[in-house]
């Protein structure tokens, strides 16, 4: 037979797997409960399904530093690990230099070439996502398609003979009855 599990023998919650407002409320709930409505750290944490060392902790904070202390507060994240100058020199070098310029056997830039380009020059290897988030979020750029054609393109073209040929072979396209 399988023991039934009541709220006194389950495993407490994981707040780690909540969303951070939605713990904030839980912390201010449970401190508002024990301060102010003089309930116990046990019972209160026996409710919101924490464990009781966690919700004695809440309670110590806001009795230390205020129930200020428990809001939702904004991860910072790593360090980013290309310092301002280094980003206006990146974007200038992407904004006013052609990639064929460094080796790379392209006009336009992208996001691949540009991590190469910051390990050769700054030392520094990024995935291609991170540099992705670089050029839209500290440097203001965006992925583009092209308006015109750059110069060097332009020589490596196909004939136009066999690109008119491409578009005129015919559909596989059903033949209405």
């Amino acid at each position: 037979m399988t023991e039934k599990r009541t709220p006194t023998t389950s495993k407490p919650r994981d707040g780690r797997k909540l969303e951070r407002r939605a713990m904030e409320h839980i912390r201010l709930r449970a401190v508002d409960q024990v301060i102010d409505g003089g309930e116990r750290v046990v019972d209160v944490a026996r409710s919101l399904g924490f464990d009781r060392t966690v919700v004695a902790r809440w309670v110590i904070k806001a009795n230390k530093h205020g129930r200020q202390s428990l809001l939702a507060t904004v991860a910072p994240g790593a360090p980013s690990k290309l310092d301002d100058e280094q980003i206006q020199l990146l974007r200038f070098v992407i904004v006013e230099i052609e990639p064929n310029f460094f080796g790379f056997q392209a006009a336009l830039w992208t996001r691949a070439m540009v991590a190469a380009l910051i390990d050769k020059v700054f030392g520094v290897q990024l995935s291609v996502e991170s540099v992705g988030r670089i050029m839209r979020d500290r440097m203001g750029l965006s992925a583009q398609r092209p308006v015109r054609l750059p110069d060097s393109w332009r020589s490596r073209r196909a004939p136009a003979s066999s690109a008119v040929s491409r578009r005129t072979t015919p559909s596989k396209r059903k033949k209405s009855t």
